[in-house]
């Protein structure tokens, strides 16, 4: 059997998910899919210190991966049946880096955080439908298993009366899985918005209206942790949130083989301006931000 070519887009390649995304693919495909070529915009972001930071340059992570360096974004498109847009850290290169993959009409996965803000996710998505293009995107937290109640069946979400969520890292980066995991429990149609607490350690109170609220609690050292409560009063608490990559590897393979995207593109643009409320909010402590 001859396996299914993936290609990584990515603004760097020396980074978390790009060493590690393709030995989860090709464990969890069993040989169906393999990430083939990759390209990167530069051997590694200004920011780094060669001396504190040393990265390998894009043939030198290539080599070692065994994935073929393709010589531009198109040739990697043209000879794939599949593309992963990735920059985790750098989610800024997004719209820009995904740009002709979205227009390709192949299967196109964006890693977190989808784009800049919602206008920027909206447009994506706009442009994907243009072409045909099968479009997804989403945090792993989204996947843990604890969550997968609300996977299953969607409109459980609805049925919710509160959801909180803890997570941990800087807010850039890590904001999307705490707030993806609120929209998994509670859905979208938020109302507001306001935030509490400075440095690194806000809570986000959410209203939803008829009642139903969402707070997220983000701290750097948090680990990642929620609880629900039902329209019977049913409550539960989640210590820790599981097994969350596997299964969005599974997913994501899922989604290649099909073309159907397992999260709707209103979840995402709804975790989007989330985001946005609450990068908004945290100048404007104890305020309501409309979204």
């Amino acid at each position: 059997m001859t396996a299914k070519k993936i290609g990584f887009i990515d603004y760097f390649l020396d980074e978390w998910h790009a060493n590690n995304y393709p030995g989860w693919i090709r464990k969890e495909s069993g040989g169906g899919w393999d990430v083939a070529l990759a390209w990167a915009e530069v051997d590694a972001p200004p920011e780094y210190d060669p001396d504190k930071n040393p990265a390998r340059n894009t043939t030198q992570w290539c080599t070692e991966h065994g994935i073929e360096r393709a010589a531009s974004i198109s040739e990697l498109i043209e000879r794939c049946d599949a593309v992963v847009v990735l920059s985790p850290d750098h989610p800024q290169h997004h719209e820009r880096l995904a740009d002709e993959a979205l227009r390709s009409g192949k299967p196109v996965y964006v890693d977190k955080t989808f784009a800049i803000d919602a206008s920027a996710a909206v447009g994506m998505f706009e442009l994907a439908a243009k072409y045909g293009t099968p479009l997804f995107s989403s945090s792993a937290l989204r996947f843990a298993r604890e969550l997968e109640p609300w996977q299953a069946r969607r409109d459980r979400a609805k049925e919710n009366r509160a959801a909180f969520v803890c997570g941990g890292g800087a807010f850039d980066n890590y904001a999307v899985h705490s707030f993806e995991m609120l929209t998994v429990m509670m859905g979208t149609g938020a109302i507001r918005l306001k935030a509490f607490g400075g440095a690194e350690l806000f809570t986000y109170i959410i209203d939803y209206g008829s009642g139903r609220q969402g707070t997220v609690v983000q701290s750097a050292a948090a680990p990642f942790q929620a609880s629900y409560a039902d329209a019977n009063g049913n409550t539960e608490f989640f210590v820790a949130c599981t097994d969350y990559f596997p299964r969005l590897i599974l997913e994501l393979l899922r989604f290649f083989e099909s073309g159907e995207a397992p999260v709707a593109s209103a979840e995402t643009i709804g975790t989007m301006a989330l985001i946005d409320a609450a990068r908004m909010a945290r100048q404007r402590i104890g305020e309501w931000v409309e979204l």
